[in-house]
């Protein structure tokens, strides 16, 4: 027997607590109280025969006789074993003294405290996924006749300070070490801020690829009562790690880094978290590389029992399952396998792990790869895979498909009726980690047991070991979950809330789809498979969800491929998003939410919602080849017949952030579906940070036409996606556009053109008037991007095929609408010089002027006041764009024609109006034109630095008729010199009917002066009397005139710009002014106001009297 005792410190060598100084050789810093290598070092103990075994039987609290699997050989009276827990507390591993051995019956110096069990199980199960598992304690032999220990003093549990052995190359010297059969306990260090990776209990450092001239082995070690990781690798290389047992450390069991390192056959209890390792595991090789990990053991760990990069299963790997991986288990801890940020770029293979008893999840995923879980087995957990995928940013328009695979695998509810291993919700290990935890179903437990937390994409990482989505959902993504068995789920001795499948209510903004396949349910009946958490509504706030619900829990899809999921062939369950419509109000969802563009007719008359609208929620009405079953264990619908897919609406503005367009309508056989979108994620809670994406993931059946419109102003570039579809499933979308720009639809980048438009013989793109109703209205027949703009509905139809990405953008044109009494449209199209008169007048080429409609005015845009029976309608700006990224930049040229700029064309519409209102137009054209209509060209979006709640008109147009006068609007009739009149004077221009007209266009107002004209006051002025018309109410207000001196005024009202509309006045009646205001205060400072003037000498003595009886009430 050999004993290294490293003492804490003599009478003439005072080493090895904290204040011991560090032990320095060959300039590397050792620390105190360490056996330095940087030679060579061989500890090779007595082997012991098992070195680890299982109970036979059970251990029941107060026995303390054990039969074990196997017979030892060399076990003795007085040798430490370990018994490893196999409840839900990794504290209940229990270490003995053997007091006698008979063969595989040994004797224990104490009676057990908690239970041991030994059991076996065995499933029915069709398929590839694991059939068999045991729930059996390991028994681990500690004792070894070489020992490392560090000697106990008073403040040994205080300070952590315990001995070690680091291994480590300096120079031309490289360390190796061969370790077999020796006993370490009281080692390592804890939370020492210098060098803290080389305080394990046994550190190998930096020394490179172990080999014949250099060979390491780390074999049949035992590791306990440690105050670090018991086995630390950092910078070595082709390292066997096999078979030790560590029990009762702090920090993560065995640590490995570097890579071709083997880590096979460890039996890791009760690994501890503290301070600075407070996400341990039992099990750490996350930062390892090409790994071998096979028929490990972890048992107990206060977190994870194995955090790993598992492997790289993207088509680019040069490791693809090169490195074969033995089956490991993982028992009794918080995560059974925890991943923050981990595994690899693309995807990430987890395969080969039986998990028990893991508190809150079997497998915690949170990567930047896609995701294949296969051939695992987990069992009596709370949440057995909670995955997130993090990347690319929504914000940042940005899509990659990921996925996550589940696959031959099986998940066990209850193993045996009775066995609810838990912790105790008072347990320090709960308390440290509640933020981690999931939510489970509404009412349940903390014994519930939950099979999949529904997946999530996010756009960026949680940070920390979280479930609550802290960003904007990834665009994409999808969830596949194949020959899964889902066993025991009905059983209700410990809970009657298991669930096969659990939204994640903690994810609000929107959870991607789930497809399913080749499942199977053993004692799982229909009621236990699925369930959807409602929205929350204490997130209806402004900061967070805005004035109603936000989506991701009534966005839930999903997709049984097979029917093994809903019966039949296949269907798709989605939730009760219709919940509370017209409810309770606290949740924000009613008809009243409806965008109004929806409720009004052409004629502006308002349609009720019933005629249009009766059924609320996703489309799952009932017909002969499709149904809906409500089901209000699941708070959702099992639908057969529909084919449910996902709709991504998407605006691509800089404004995406802070221009509010939801909610959002979706309408499709009298389903009404309103969408809000995600919420925000800003920190702060202030209005000025308030930021919500506006990108909108919907539920829709597909091949179904379904209306879209927004609530506030269609954006200048809008996307439409289906998700994760074939290219023959298919949908109409038709979308109300406000603004009657020219709308260019994209494909892949590419421009489509519409089923109505051709080229003329010039290569001038035109538009072809439909013969027959219907006529170029797309259908399912379609491909992609085929696409019909109907102006007088103002709604464009658009095929979307697949996931063929479709871009609708708002072209930068003007768009003018000229009203004309005598003309009919064939003689407007006929006139070819019309067009060339336009561009003649407007000094632009003719090629950038388009007739795009001409109609009878009964047909007209919506509540458009007009004169004359036919409206026809001009769009002048730049060709289109072939592709998306070819964008042509201000003023350059195409060809021999120079690109019109934003500024042209606001001058476009200012002429044009001038000239109208100037009654020079219609000479200019050749045509007489009554009236004009314009819509401007739209200012690109900015990034607002807070939201803007755009209103709902029916549209950014402004009609312009030929001014017959103006008129007075409001007048002052009485006030006083000097001071601003009140009510403020105000003029609007009206047209022969006497109703009020816009003057000029905002970006060119007309101007109205006011004089005096009349007045006993030769030596009164006015000031300020200049005003704008405005381009909103047609009004020009004078806010601040004031006149000088007392007396009775008439005032002229004349339009002063354009000089040409000089003969537009208007005088106002008398306007008496009075002397100088004097205000006084009562000493409640409430004004006392008296009228003090001179007539003719005479003070008002009237005035007085009235501010003295005041002034002495007051007193």
């Amino acid at each position: 027997m050999g004993r290294f005792h490293i003492p804490r410190k003599s009478r003439h060598h005072p080493a090895g607590d904290r204040q011991s100084p560090d032990i320095i050789s060959q300039q590397i810093n050792m620390g105190p109280k360490v056996i330095g290598v940087i030679g060579g070092l061989d500890l090779h103990g007595k082997d012991r025969s098992p070195h680890s075994t299982h109970l036979a039987d059970a251990l029941r609290p107060g026995e303390s006789t054990i039969t074990l699997e196997d017979s030892p050989s060399n076990w003795v009276s007085g040798d430490e074993i370990v018994i490893a827990t196999t409840g839900g507390d990794p504290s209940e591993t229990e270490t003995f003294k053997i007091v006698s051995v008979n063969g595989s019956v040994v004797t224990l110096n104490e009676s057990a405290k908690f239970e041991h069990l030994a059991e076996s199980f065995n499933l029915t199960i069709d398929g590839d996924g694991p059939s068999s598992y045991e729930i059996r304690a390991e028994v681990a032999m500690l004792t070894r006749n070489i020992k490392v220990y560090g000697e106990d003093y008073d403040d040994m549990a205080r300070e952590a300070f315990g001995a070690r052995i680091y291994i480590t190359a300096a120079g031309d010297y490289r360390g190796f070490a061969r370790l077999s059969n020796v006993e370490f306990y009281n080692s390592g260090q804890m939370d020492v801020p210098t060098s803290y990776e080389t305080r394990f209990s046994l550190a190998v450092s930096n020394t490179g690829e172990a080999n014949e001239l250099a060979p390491s082995f780390v074999r049949k070690n035992t590791f306990h009562n440690g105050f670090n990781s018991a086995i630390g690798v950092l910078g070595a290389s082709r390292l066997n790690i096999s078979a030790n047992v560590v029990h009762d450390t702090y920090g993560s069991g065995i640590r490995v880094e570097g890579s071709n390192n083997r880590v096979e056959g460890n039996l890791v209890m009760l690994t501890r978290a503290s301070g600075s390792s407070a996400w341990v595991a039992g099990i750490q090789v996350n930062a390892a590389s090409d790994l071998t990990l096979s028929n490990n053991v972890v048992v107990g760990s206060e977190r994870a029992g194995y955090r790993i990069d598992g492997h790289d299963c993207s088509p680019y790997s040069t490791q693809g399952n090169s490195i074969e991986w033995g089956w490991n288990t993982a028992r009794a801890t918080l995560h059974g396998i925890y991943m923050n940020q981990d595994g690899f770029r693309l995807c990430t293979s987890i395969t080969k792990f039986k998990i028990h008893n893991a508190y809150d999840h079997g497998i915690y995923y949170e990567g930047v790869g896609s995701l294949m879980v296969s051939d695992v087995l987990i069992t009596d957990s709370g949440f057995a895979i909670a995955p997130i995928i993090y990347s690319p940013r929504s914000v940042i328009h940005a899509f990659q498909d990921k996925r996550i695979t589940i696959e031959r695998s099986t998940i066990v509810a209850v193993s045996s009726p009775g066995y609810c291993p838990t912790l105790s919700d008072d347990s320090y290990i709960v308390r440290g980690s509640g933020s981690a935890r999931a939510t489970l179903k509404d009412g349940a437990t903390r014994l519930a047991r939950t099979g999949i937390l529904w997946p999530t994409f996010n756009s960026k990482p949680t940070s920390s070991p979280f479930v609550a989505s802290r960003s904007y959902p990834a665009i994409g993504g999808r969830t596949e979950i194949q020959g899964v068995a889902f066993v025991n789920f009905d059983d209700a001795t410990c809970s009657t809330d298991n669930t096969v499948i659990l939204t994640n209510a903690l994810a609000e903004d929107f959870l991607h789809p789930v497809y399913t396949s080749q499942l199977q349910f053993i004692n799982s009946s229909e009621s236990s498979r699925i369930y959807f958490h409602r929205p929350s509504v204490s997130s209806i706030r402004l900061v967070e969800c805005g004035d109603m619900e936000c989506d991701g829990l009534k966005k839930a899809l999903l997709v049984d491929r097979d029917g093994s999921m809903v019966g039949g062939s296949g269907g798709s369950i989605i939730p009760q998003a219709e919940f509370e419509w017209n409810g309770d109000l606290s949740r924000g969802l009613g008809d009243y939410k409806i965008p109004k563009a929806m409720l009004t007719r052409q004629d502006g008359s308002k349609i009720p919602v019933d005629e249009i609208a009766p059924d609320k929620g996703i489309l799952r009405a009932n017909s002969s080849s499709a149904t809906c079953i409500n089901n209000n264990q699941w708070q959702g619908h099992k639908c057969t017949g529909y084919h449910h897919g996902i709709l991504v609406i998407e605006s691509l503005d800089a404004d995406s952030e802070t221009r509010r367009l939801s909610p959002v309508a979706l309408l499709a056989d009298k389903y009404v579906d309103l969408n809000n979108g995600p919420k925000n994620h800003e920190s702060c809670e202030r209005y000025t940070c308030y930021r919500r994406l506006s990108t909108f993931w919907t539920i829709v059946a597909l091949n179904k036409t379904y209306d879209l419109y927004l609530t506030g102003t269609s954006p200048e570039k809008l996307r439409l996606r289906i998700l994760n579809e074939d290219n023959d499933a298919k949908m109409i979308v038709r979308l109300f556009s406000k603004r009657p720009q020219r709308l260019d639809v994209y494909t892949d980048n590419r421009y489509v053109l519409p089923l109505n438009g051709a080229y003329d013989e010039n290569g001038k793109s035109i538009v072809l008037p439909p013969t027959a109703p219907g006529q170029y209205v797309p259908t399912v027949n379609n491909h992609a991007g085929a696409n019909f703009f109907d102006r007088t509905e103002q709604m464009v139809y658009v095929t979307l095929a697949g996931s063929d990405v479709v871009e609708i953008h708002e072209a930068a044109v003007v768009v003018l609408t000229f009203n004309m009494p005598a003309v009919t449209p064939d003689e407007f199209f006929d006139n070819g010089n019309l067009v060339n008169n336009l561009a003649l007048f407007l000094n632009i080429p003719p090629s950038k002027i388009r007739i795009v409609n001409a109609v009878r005015e009964d047909f007209a845009r919506r509540r458009r006041r007009t004169t004359g029976p036919y409206a026809v309608t001009v769009e002048i700006g730049n060709a289109v764009e072939d592709s998306i990224n070819t964008t042509a930049a201000t003023n350059a040229t195409s060809g021999n024609e120079t690109s019109l700029s934003y500024e042209d064309l606001v001058n476009v519409t200012s002429t044009v109006t001038n000239a109208l209102q100037e009654n020079t137009l219609s000479e200019a054209l050749g045509t007489e034109v009554s009236s004009l209509s314009v819509v401007d060209v739209r200012a690109t979006a900015t990034s607002n630095t807070t939201i803007t709640n755009t209103t709902e008109s029916e549209t950014d147009s402004v009609s312009y008729f030929v001014p017959a006068g103006i008129r007075i609007v409001q007048q002052p009739n009485s006030g006083f010199a000097s001071q601003v009149l009140s009510p403020v004077l105000k003029v609007a221009g009206i047209d022969v009917g006497g109703n009020d007209i816009i003057l000029g266009h905002v970006s060119d107002p007309w101007i109205a002066t006011a004089t005096i004209i009349q007045t006993s006051q030769t030596d009164a002025y006015l000031s300020e009397t200049l005003a704008f018309f405005s381009n909103e109410d047609g009004h020009a207000e004078f806010g601040n005139l004031t006149i000088s001196n007392a007396g009775d005024y008439v005032l002229r009202v004349q339009v002063t710009y354009p000089e040409s509309m000089s003969g537009l006045t208007i005088d106002t009646d008398v306007i008496q002014v009075s002397g100088n205001e004097v205000v006084v205060e009562d000493n409640n400072n409430t004004p006392l106001i008296a009228a003090l003037s001179v007539l003719g000498g005479v003070l008002a003595i009237v005035g007085l009297a009235f501010l003295f009886a005041k002034l002495r009430s007051a007193k």
